[in-house]
């Protein structure tokens, strides 16, 4: 069963039958229609999100292996807009055991779960968003059901159902209003018929005129005004002037609001150029070499193909979903019914589509804010080039918010950074953090030295869930065999102590050279270079000209001279320790010069963004860490890892006789799993893989998105014995 997903370009629109469409566009009620729509489209992109697993049935302790791909709806490619895929794993509670964040480039990544070895058996939903699409409803995710057994624990077995959210507000769902109706009465695959029936007082209120509007995933297929002059009207519209996928019919008045709308399907071409080509049977502790062929059209290239490849026992993988049946429908009408989520037949049919789309409600196109030009504030960004990290600022006695008040970051180091936000009306900061996958130290703290506030960091996860509601609760007496040879293999390979989790995948992003965020300061004083002072206050005042350190009755206090005027800031300089604020200049006083092994200070009025260092100290420390000083309680430290790294699959290579004749056991119940396959000049792919000591049919399942933006699928059975 192989397949691959061609979407055909719009070449030409023709309507009517029943009466002569305008071919004008600049009407009063269409006047910048299409330009609306479009903006809205580029400032609301809709981001798609498709997980490939290597299996849908796990035991607890194992690890669930998986690449994502993340699609731009309106440009029908990869999208490069949002770096970060953010995965969890939610019980049948809706709560999270785990949560995940990985890299993708160029709308494409893997990652590796390692499951608790703690968690109850049940029904499992996996869910992957990225920041961006948290801006909408939670249904609006990847979400896929997940079995996980646990053969040690005599809990239930629980599964669950998705309780319908609402659709959302649709001006046009009924398709009746006083003194209009309208209805598709035929759609024959070839044209679409759609009866209007108007009075009189509706047609004149409406200059004889209404205008239809049609698109495909964003894409702008049909936007014309005709004409009513009789009591009932037949539009139609041919197939071949609408773009393959699902189209969006909005029908609106002269005043352009809409009174009718409706999605339907138009078939997509299957091309069926994908080739795998595997052996049908092969022995225990064989080598299984796989073709695959990617076929493109003359003077195109498959090489750019993001593709990822599964080998699993049958019925271990039964509902893994296809990545070209779930793109074709996507998420915008939120999570679909079983019988279209799970397809794997590689081929859903027209009249299940468009059952589906018949009551189908968009959490993406909204009419009121494409025609107003007023789009809604939206809380979560893309995260192209940084990960954001939001907090509020409340006061700790009140719990009130504090608006208008100044948070910094902190990375302390030798080269240290720094950033700040102002919070909003409602207390709230948001910090961009640069994308890698090393652990990094972050200080958040307020401005200034009074302590009666703090700092609440928000999860970067989602906070909002599906609401899910117990299906049944079935405690298994009788594990199925599959079932039992999945826990026996994972055991056996546990007191054995082998994994398939191999080195860690080398993040092929750019390195980035740390630079001090004050650049080439004024002075470098660098402690080595001068006689050793007993305390900071003779450091200050024996080598750091125009800076100067007091001792007053309420403590110490350091000023900067204007290196311009040669007046002393009215304001005090910033200090900083290790590139961490600090508050107080008695803790610079009080630091052991021994500690210290250099002193920037900038004495000229320095900006970082708007805001304004009326001269600046940094005390970098020998260890570079900010560990020799105690944190204020309103401050938050805490190591952050913007994503996961990955490791590397491995598994048992045969080819010498003597690991083939060893006595050390091979039950893997994941035969092999490649997210990152790359095809060649020639568009073809070959891999070998070795199969284990466990008989028994193998799917051998690939799944991918070509450069050009079309999904493809293909999936084979291999026997084993």
């Amino acid at each position: 069963m192989c397949r691959y997903y061609k979407p055909v370009l719009l070449i030409s629109m023709i309507l009517g039958i029943c009466f002569q469409v305008s071919g004008q566009t600049g009407s009063d009620l269409s006047k910048g229609l299409t330009e609306k729509f479009r903006r809205f489209c580029e400032a609301m992109p809709w981001e798609e999100v498709f997980v490939h697993t290597d299996r849908d049935n796990y035991t607890a302790g194992e690890e669930l292996w998986m690449s994502a791909w993340l699609m731009d709806r309106v440009k029908g490619k990869l999208s490069e807009n949002s770096r970060i895929i953010y995965v969890e794993l939610l019980n049948s509670a809706s709560r999270p055991v785990v949560q995940k964040r990985f890299s993708l480039e160029n709308g494409n990544g893997p990652g590796l779960i390692p499951l608790p070895d703690t968690l109850s058996p049940g029904e499992y939903t996996l869910r992957a968003y990225t920041n961006w699409m948290k801006n909408f409803p939670p249904e609006t995710y990847f979400n896929r059901k997940l079995n996980i057994f646990n053969a040690l624990s005599n809990k239930e077995f629980v599964r669950t159902v998705n309780i319908p959210a609402a659709g959302s507000t649709n001006p046009a769902d009924a398709g009746r209003m006083n003194g209009f109706s309208a209805e598709i009465i035929d759609n024959d695959g070839e044209v679409i018929e759609i009866c209007i029936l108007t009075d009189n007082d509706f047609r004149t209120k409406n200059e004889n005129r209404m205008h239809l509007f049609v698109h495909t995933g964003g894409k702008v297929d049909i936007d014309r005004t005709f004409n009513i002059a009789d009591d009932s009207v037949t539009v139609s519209i041919r197939e071949a002037s609408l773009s393959p996928g699902i189209n969006h019919i909005t029908i609106f008045n002269s005043l352009g609001k809409p009174l009718f709308e409706r999605y339907i399907y138009t078939p997509v071409e299957d091309d069926k150029k994908i080739e795998l080509d595997c052996p049908a049977e092969a022995g225990l502790r064989s080598r299984i070499t796989v073709g695959l062929g990617t076929e493109t059209e003359p003077g195109q290239s498959a090489g750019g193909a993001h593709i990822s490849i599964s080998a699993a026992p049958v019925g271990k993988s039964v509902s893994n979903s296809d990545i070209v049946d779930y793109l074709l429908i996507g998420s915008q009408f939120g999570i679909p019914p079983d019988n279209i989520r799970d397809s794997v037949t590689g081929k859903l049919q027209p009249d299940i589509i468009n059952k589906f789309l018949s009551n189908a409600k968009s959490r993406w196109i909204n009419w009121e804010q494409i025609l107003g030009g007023k789009l809604p504030h939206l809380k979560y960004k893309m995260e192209r080039e940084d990960h954001y990290i939001t907090g509020r600022l409340l006061n700790r006695e009140t719990g009130n918010a504090e608006p208008d008040r100044y948070v910094f970051l902190s990375v302390p180091g030798k080269t240290a950074g720094f950033q700040y936000a102002k919070t909003d009306r409602e207390g709230y900061f948001s910090m961009r953090i640069p994308l890698n996958q090393s652990t990094t130290d972050l200080i958040f703290q307020p401005e200034g030295t009074e302590g009666n506030n703090s700092i609440r960091l928000e999860s970067s996860f989602s906070e909002e869930y599906i609401p899910l509601e117990i299906k049944e609760k079935t405690i298994i007496n009788n594990i199925p065999d599959q079932i039992s040879d999945m826990f026996v293999n994972y055991q056996v390979r546990k007191i054995y102590g082998y994994s398939s989790i191999g080195e860690i995948k080398q993040n092929s992003g750019p390195s980035v050279i740390p630079k001090r965020f004050y650049g080439k300061p004024d002075m470098e004083l660098r402690m080595d270079d001068y006689i050793k002072l007993p305390v900071m206050e003779e450091v200050f005042f024996e080598l750091l000209p125009g800076v100067t350190m007091k001792k007053r009755r309420s403590g110490y206090e350091v000023d900067v001279i204007d290196p311009v005027d040669g007046y002393i800031y009215e304001v005090s300089p910033v200090l900083f320790i290790d590139g961490v604020v600090v508050n107080d200049a008695s803790v610079v006083a009080n630091l052991d010069p021994e500690l210290v092994e250099q002193i920037d200070v900038v004495r000229e009025r320095y900006l970082v963004g708007d805001y304004v260092f009326y001269g600046l100290v940094n005390i970098i420390t020998r260890r570079g860490d900010y560990s020799n000083v105690n944190l204020p309680d309103n401050v938050v430290r805490l190591p952050y890892r913007v994503t996961e790294p990955v490791n590397l699959f491995t598994a048992p290579d045969y080819t010498s006789q003597q690991s083939k004749l060893s006595r050390a056991p091979d039950f893997r119940n994941t035969l092999y799993w490649n997210p990152g396959l790359k095809a060649g000049a020639d568009n073809r792919i070959s891999l070998d893989f070795w199969t284990s000591d466990q008989a028994g049919d193998y799917e051998i399942n690939v799944q991918g998105i070509a450069s050009d933006g079309k999904p493809f699928s293909c999936r084979k059975i291999v026997k084993i014995k």
